[in-house]
């Protein structure tokens, strides 16, 4: 390579910045830790000339930032450094460097506006004697779908694809060996039959519906690949069994709704190979459990049918009477704001059944109430134009004959599960949480990229 095609400003501005780092670690006597600040800052700069590459990292990095703390970790910290790093360098380098336009779509125009929102909400917040901590820590979660856009161009290439999707399913599945292991160890110690659900795993639950679904819509559509349809399966198995065990109805509940859209798709040959895959799963995961569990896996069966039973009779069931106190004191207090809302950050008080006191939470399980009490109807509209935009664009592709084969399984996945977190957001709210706020922009971002008009596309990613 000749050496004035190497010395640019860039390279020539990071080669600078490792000089003083040298000098000022040579003076600072602290060479043991020399090695990592000089591979960090190598790392990020070649990951980020390579988005395919900084999208992995941001969806591994969840591994360790989904802990759940009150405190900022310093993962948290390094996690945001590297995640808006990128945000902000990717933003330069398409207004600036390239002169190309980033808001293309309507979907791109109401997700541009719904962040806006929720930035300039921080001024009703702090009017209304709100913590701006908690404003800035929900505008930080919230800002997590920034990675819509840069992920929108990542998707156009199979290379990008393959990327996100075997990070994402390395992801998933670590987390879902690690919460059955959990769920195994603790319920291996159960005296009382209501330990069974007490033993539960709850985290990741996200990340265990979409993977679910998705493994399950490969596998039908790829079922005579033998070789992808076979990891699919895996896939699908360790997935369900983990999100099974998180004891969480409304995920249950809204997967099986997402797996009922995938049949609209299908034709009669899939659909009767689909309804063989789902019975057969449940009785291979059943006899896995007498196996493996004896007497103890008999009581896990009884105890998963009967709390999916009562789905049915909520009434009957104290949290879900509490969340609807929960949900009289949101309506209350956005009605005393109805248009701008409260702001991130702001909070609401009600009298708990579980707790048997006054309770004031940030968090409100209703997605809906949540979006309304905090940013307000115009907020909530901008939001929902997004989402709204981004399901019909996603149906009319997942319905076109003419989708790519090696996608069209994905396209639909993807589109069922995101159509099923609007029934999920009714008693679990997926429109704050990390994990869905990962989900969210990714899924969107996939079927944006293959809805958006070639006439709008920019040139390829950073290079």
């Amino acid at each position: 390579m000749p050496i004035r095609d190497f010395v640019t400003r860039p390279n020539a501005l990071f080669a600078s910045a490792m000089l003083l780092f040298t000098i000022a670690f040579i003076g600072m006597d602290i060479a043991f830790f020399f090695p990592l600040v000089v591979v960090a800052p190598l790392f990020i700069y070649w990951s980020f000339r390579r988005p395919e590459i900084w999208i992995s990292c941001v969806i591994l990095f969840h591994a360790v930032i989904l802990q759940r703390t009150e405190e900022i970790t310093i993962w948290e910290v390094l996690y945001g450094i590297y995640f808006f790093g990128f945000i902000g360098f990717w933003i330069v380098d398409h207004l600036v460097a390239r002169s190309t336009s980033i808001l293309r779509e309507p979907a791109d125009l109401f997700l541009a506006g719904f962040l806006g929102v929720s930035f300039l909400s921080g001024i009703v917040a702090l009017a209304s004697g709100a913590s701006m901590i908690h404003w800035f820590r929900e505008l930080l979660t919230m800002a997590t779908l920034l990675v819509f856009f840069p992920a929108r161009e990542i998707f156009r290439t199979r290379k990008g694809i393959r990327f996100v999707v075997i990070s994402f399913l390395l992801l998933t599945m670590g987390l879902a060996i690690k919460n059955i292991m959990g769920y195994g160890t603790e319920s291996a110690a159960v005296k009382y039959y209501f330990q069974v659900v007490t033993s539960r795993q709850s985290t990741y639950t996200q990340f265990f519906a979409i993977t679910t679904v998705l493994s399950f819509s490969f596998w039908i559509h790829r079922f005579e690949e033998h070789r992808f349809s076979a990891v699919a399966f895996v896939a699908f198995m360790v997935a369900a069994a983990a999100l099974i065990a998180t004891f969480y109805r409304a995920f249950w509940i809204g997967t099986l709704i997402a797996i009922f859209l995938l049949f609209f798709f299908l034709d009669r040959s899939k659909r009767t190979l689909a309804l063989f895959g789902l019975v057969g799963s449940l009785l291979l995961g059943a006899l896995g459990l007498w196996i493996f569990a004896g007497n103890l896996g008999g009581a896990i069966v009884s105890v998963i049918g009967s709390r999916f039973l009562s789905s049915g009779s909520p009434l009957d069931d104290i949290s879900f009477t509490n969340r609807l106190v929960e949900s009289e004191a949101a309506i209350a207090a956005f009605l005393r704001s109805p248009i701008l809302g409260h702001g991130l950050g702001a909070s609401i008080e009600y009298f708990s059944l579980l707790s048997k006191r006054t309770y004031e939470s940030w968090y409100i399980h209703n997605g809906y109430l949540f979006l309304l009490f905090k940013v307000g109807i115009f907020g909530t509209l901008l939001f929902f134009g997004f989402f709204g935009n981004v399901l019909v664009r996603g149906w009319k592709i997942a319905r076109d004959q003419g989708t790519l084969h090696d996608v069209v399984h994905l396209v639909r996945g993807t589109w069922a599960a995101l159509t099923s977190l609007l029934i999920v957001a009714v008693t679990s709210n997926v429109f704050i949480e990390r994990e869905s706020l990962l989900v969210i922009p990714l899924a969107s971002a996939f079927l944006m990229s293959l809805a958006e008009s070639p006439a709008k596309r920019p040139t390829p990613g950073v290079t």
